[in-house]
């Protein structure tokens, strides 16, 4: 026996109800303003638009308080130059010259080496000439205080003592003076 449906309603090949039920439709549009603004949240928070200090924060000299290199293929693989006895200076001016000054090297002459450095954001791009190369160093930036942490730029150096220099890390802990 068929029974008579009050409300004619779709059904479709597999028998299920293709009319969306009115009531819900109406109650979930109520939920769109706070759907929209959790949105908008998120999209703000979870944006790329990074900052980190000003040029004239870094303006200035900055004495290392680490010199870290990190391999890249073995990170518990690590050498802070600082605890076997190095220096280093580096020195940011106004008009976007630097240089880094680093002495007492186990094992390695000393290194001067002069260049640009440019910030945007919370990163810091160095460019420089070294032993007739131009490259450049990338660092992921932040400033607390009177204290520059620099770190990520990639580098080779012989972190094993066998003469070989592999893929690092650096980081630079800096002072400012």
């Amino acid at each position: 026996m068929k029974t008579k449906r009050s409300h004619p309603e779709k059904v479709g090949s597999s028998g299920t109800n293709m009319m969306p039920n009115t009531r819900s439709c109406v109650q979930s549009y109520k939920l769109w303003p706070a759907l929209f603004a959790t949105l908008i949240i998120l999209a703000v928070a979870c944006s790329d638009n990074a900052t980190g200090p000003e040029d004239e924060e870094i303006i200035g000299t900055w004495i290392a308080t680490k010199i870290e290199l990190t391999s890249r293929s073995n990170p518990a693989l690590k050498v802070d130059l600082k605890e076997h006895g190095a220096s280093a200076t580096m020195i940011f001016e106004s008009d976007g010259k630097w240089s880094l000054s680093v002495v007492d090297i186990p094992d390695e002459p000393d290194l001067n080496i002069n260049g640009t450095w440019l910030s945007e954001g919370d990163v810091m791009t160095i460019h420089y000439s070294m032993f007739g190369f131009t490259s450049e160093w990338q660092f992921d930036m932040t400033l607390s205080g009177d204290i520059l942490t620099l770190e990520g730029a990639h580098v080779d150096f012989d972190l094993t003592g066998d003469d070989q220099d592999e893929p690092a890390l650096i980081t630079f802990v800096l002072q400012r003076q």
